[in-house]
């Protein structure tokens, strides 16, 4: 004959999935996603660096991060809710001793819809996400995350389409312009590693 669980037993795990119930249920709001666009402001700190911060259209990469002026490296941001962003900056800046009091507010541009992204990785100087736009090229693409770096191999750039991969030579685009092919959105470009001798 089964025993019915102790009441103790009972409350104890209604607390522990209290806990742990998703960012959304407590706070309202839905985390971030690659594509999303937001809304960053800072206070305490010089007014010209209000200015600036507010000014671009903050885009969540492909990768999931986002990059903000004087960081060195990106800061994650997928996964995340706006208000768990808005800590996460005020952390970082800290840290790096950028700032020292910051005060970030980071909001969900709603009225926008997700944005399409091109991703550029292997050996790039920055790697991540290209903003998609008409008539946008693998060179362009490439140029955009830094150029090649100084071990790329761009005789064997390959493009992933969906299933399909094609490898190609841009190591001498300007005479062969054609190799240069137009973007799609979701595209991957990936520069491999040439070593020390590129064949």
């Amino acid at each position: 004959m089964m025993k019915s669980i102790p009441a103790f037993l009972t409350v104890t795990l209604a607390i522990l999935l209290s806990l742990f119930a998703p960012l959304q249920a407590q706070t309202g709001e839905t985390p971030l996603k690659p594509g999303d666009q937001v809304k960053i402001t800072i206070s305490g700190v010089p007014a010209a660096d209000q200015t600036s911060m507010a000014l671009p259209p903050y885009i969540v990469s492909n990768d999931g991060t986002i990059r903000l002026q004087h960081m060195k490296s990106e800061i994650r941001a997928a996964g995340l809710t706006p208000t768990a962003l808005a800590r996460n900056i005020e952390s970082s800046y800290k840290v790096a001793k950028i700032y020292t009091n910051p005060a970030i507010n980071v909001s969900r541009n709603e009225t926008s819809t997700s944005v399409q992204m091109v991703s550029v990785t292997g050996n790039v100087r920055q790697g991540g996400s290209v903003l998609f736009r008409p008539g946008l090229r693998i060179i362009e693409a490439i140029a955009e995350k830094g150029g090649p770096d100084d071990f790329a191999n761009m005789k064997k750039v390959r493009l992933v389409r969906g299933q399909k991969t094609q490898e190609m030579d841009l190591s001498n685009v300007s005479q062969t312009p054609e190799r240069n092919l137009l973007l799609q959105p979701g595209d991957l470009i990936v520069v491999p590693n040439g070593g020390f001798f590129k064949k």
